[in-house]
């Protein structure tokens, strides 16, 4: 449990306005590190909600020295018509971690406020559950979505163990 939050019952780090709350001392000063990405060749990577793919037959590496958002091809998710509530924290996240500009906080923080499992998910999960969300919570209001959005990976984990989100085990 995230500090004492009730998982459902309550708003989860909204504001007043709707959304993600960043104030007070969950969130911590970022430091700007260099990020180093490598594409192979045909990949196509999001970055500030540009797509930027590698069309050369050989590697190629994209360096970048500020603050961006990325998002990888292979974590990119089409919501289907009927999301699952871990889906649907995932997507949000995602479209927040590109840098697309159909992403909304305001969305996020909802999908953290209004997740309920399924009912395939056993009830012997709360934990689990309880745990994925504060990570998720925590990640979104330090404005991190993309580990927000591999923190949500935890729920759809929880609700589907063989989706194609998650990593394979061999």
């Amino acid at each position: 449990m995230c500090e004492g939050t009730p998982r459902v019952s309550e708003s989860r780090g909204l504001a007043s306005n709707g959304t993600i709350n960043r104030s007070g001392s969950s969130c911590r000063k970022e430091t700007t590190v260099s990020l180093l990405i490598w594409l192979k060749p045909g990949e196509e990577v999001m970055v500030n909600g540009a797509r930027i793919a590698n069309p050369h037959p050989h590697k190629i590496r994209l360096l970048f020295n500020n603050q961006v958002r990325v998002l990888r091809e292979r974590d990119r998710f089409e919501l289907p018509a009927d999301p699952s509530p871990g889906e649907r924290l995932y997507f949000e996240a995602m479209l927040l971690s590109g840098g697309d500009m159909a992403g909304s906080e305001a969305r996020l923080a909802k999908a953290i406020a209004a997740y309920a499992p399924p009912p395939s998910v056993a009830a012997a999960d709360d934990d689990a559950i309880d745990q994925a969300l504060c990570k998720v919570e925590h990640y979104a209001q330090a404005g991190q979505f993309y580990d927000a959005m591999v923190a949500a990976r935890s729920l759809i984990a929880l609700e589907d163990a063989h989706h194609h989100l998650l990593p394979r085990r061999v």
